[in-house]
């Protein structure tokens, strides 16, 4: 019972509802009940040993077949997600995920669409909005990204960054005024990141009149 409980959702561990990774210690009574039945149901049946022995093989042959597909699913990102979307019809996690290959390899329209889709689907997190940030940042479009940044904010408003991109944006645009309070707010959730400092003493130098560094970081990709 303690051993299904990461299975079943009632203890939650990451963002599925239900996770099939933990079912190897679950199962170990379940594999002892098939071999021990087997063999039951061999005297039964009065089965010579060997006879039982070749239909053994036979089926760890196909078993082997099968996690052998199943490991070839696990090539790359692309194709586990692609699968993981032909399988269910798609998630957040997978269309997140298929766009940020898609936005790595500088297939931007198709980033767009995924990062589109994956709002449509469960879990709703921050993820494609602070992704479809990103990616109008990149285009040049930085009204769209404000919204889509304020919108991952709403979301999740203790996620560091958001903000940080948000005030990466309006470091850009020459806006210090606006990046001062989202870098003070990402280091008030996220202390350990040490760049963010950085960027905090960027803008406050562009805030007080002083010269400002030729190279200002764009945000990050996803």
């Amino acid at each position: 019972m303690i051993a299904l409980l990461p299975v079943i959702g009632l203890v939650q561990i990451g963002t599925q509802s239900m996770a099939d990774r933990y079912t190897y210690v679950p199962l170990i009574g379940i594999f002892v009940i098939v071999a021990w039945g087997a063999e039951a149901l061999r005297e039964r049946l009065r089965l010579a040993p060997g006879v039982a022995a070749a239909l053994g093989i036979v089926l760890l042959v196909v078993l082997g077949g099968l996690a052998r597909r199943q490991v070839l699913v696990w090539k790359d990102t692309r194709t586990l997600f692609e699968h993981a979307v032909a399988v269910t019809g798609g998630s957040s996690l997978a269309y997140v995920s298929l766009g940020t290959v898609e936005f790595r390899e500088g297939n931007l329209d198709t980033a767009d669409e995924d990062f589109r889709a994956a709002r449509r689907y469960f879990p709703v997190t921050a993820l494609p909005a602070l992704n479809q940030g990103m990616l109008a940042a990149v285009r040049g479009h930085p009204e769209e990204a404000e919204r889509a940044y304020r919108e991952a904010i709403a979301l999740a408003p203790r996620l560091p960054e958001p903000y940080i991109n948000l005030g990466l944006l309006y470091l850009h645009n020459g806006h210090p005024q606006e990046a001062v309070p989202c870098f003070e707010q990402a280091l008030l959730l996220a202390p350990e990141y040490p760049r963010v400092r950085e960027y905090l003493e960027r803008a406050r130098q562009q805030l007080s009149g002083e010269p400002r560094s030729s190279q200002i970081p764009s945000a990050p990709g996803p």
